[in-house]
């Protein structure tokens, strides 16, 4: 919307995996060394964990495009799915028809494929992102499926990608048999306060401009300050804050912007008609009892005198319908 505006030859802060605007940080490049000898040295399993948007699926898009030739990659994107979901995916991929099999049988042809694939001279990994909404038992069957293997060749290895809580549920105890076989494991961090504006005017100067053109200097702390480093944050401000800066008519975004930015994507306030009494107590991150006390005991009030009244009307009915039988 603002491309054209501050010339821009394409959007610089979408939330996307084009590999132009990947930007390595000293943690993602640490995260990929690893994961590439994972490859390499054909271990079992991998995890990389990491907090909401700071980059985990842009890394293994990027790890996929450095991939030898003879390396298989099956990509699960979402795993909120049954095991035998997966399964049946990872046989669609070695080429098995699953339809009208069970589990057992088609875990057996999937071990053939994989074993077919060994002598080949192919090596297959299964790269499983969002597996923290993998169940604990859809966890145990993935770690019985990677048991699969031919003298010291390991037949599938499986690398699991997701949010902290996969690391804190491989923590339980009934999951000590999977976290044991983890040979590689790495979190992935946030980037530093530098290494944000570096994100910041590579995604620029992909777009044809950069930092110093778009942004005053006095920017540079509060965007990290207001993020925290999480790439994905930092796209939502920055996108909001060139939207701003153009309805304004200014050249540059400014710290002003920014506030007005920030507040516009963490605004908590439900907006209610006036005459709703309960509605302006109420927000996404607060809930202010002590506000509602008042209008909850009004409303209490209401409600007694209303069951009071309906109770005379019940006495009242029932005398009148006696006094008139009498006569």
């Amino acid at each position: 919307m603002y491309n054209s505006y501050f010339n821009f030859s394409c959007s610089p802060f979408e939330n996307t995996l084009d590999q132009r605007f990947l930007f390595l940080s000293e943690s993602h490049e640490e995260v990929i060394a690893a994961l590439l000898y994972f490859v390499k040295e054909k271990k079992s399993f991998a995890l990389v964990c990491g907090d909401v948007g700071t980059g985990k699926t842009m890394i293994v898009h990027h790890l996929l495009s450095q991939l030898p030739e003879s390396v298989k990659p099956i990509l699960i994107p979402y795993s909120d799915v049954e095991y035998v979901e997966i399964l049946r995916y990872i046989a669609l991929m070695l080429k098995i028809d699953p339809q009208g099999k069970g589990v057992l049988d088609l875990a057996d042809e999937v071990k053939a494929a994989l074993t077919k694939a060994n002598l080949d001279g192919q090596q297959v990994v299964l790269i499983i992102d969002e597996a923290h909404l993998l169940s604990t038992g859809s966890l145990e069957h993935i770690r019985l499926l990677s048991n699969t293997e031919v003298t010291e060749d390991k037949l599938l290895q499986i690398l699991l990608i997701g949010q902290n809580e996969l690391s804190h549920k491989l923590r339980r105890r009934e999951m000590r048999q999977l976290s044991q076989r983890i040979n590689v494991n790495r979190f992935l961090s946030p980037i530093s306060t530098s290494e944000t504006i570096e994100y910041i005017d590579h995604r620029l100067r992909v777009a044809g401009s950069g930092f110093d053109k778009c942004f005053e200097p006095s920017c540079k702390k509060l965007i990290y300050k207001m993020t925290g480093g999480i790439p994905r944050s930092i796209n939502r401000l920055c996108d909001t804050a060139l939207l701003i800066c153009m309805s304004e008519k200014g050249h540059m975004v400014t710290g002003k912007v920014l506030e007005k930015a920030n507040d516009a994507l963490h605004s908590d306030v439900i907006m209610v008609p006036k005459e709703n009494k309960l509605g302006r107590f109420f927000s996404v991150k607060k809930f202010n009892i002590k506000k509602l006390k008042p209008a909850l005991a009004d409303g209490a009030t209401v409600l007694l005198l209303v069951l009071m009244f309906l109770l005379l009307g019940l006495v009242f009915g029932e005398f009148l319908t006696r006094f008139l039988s009498l006569h």
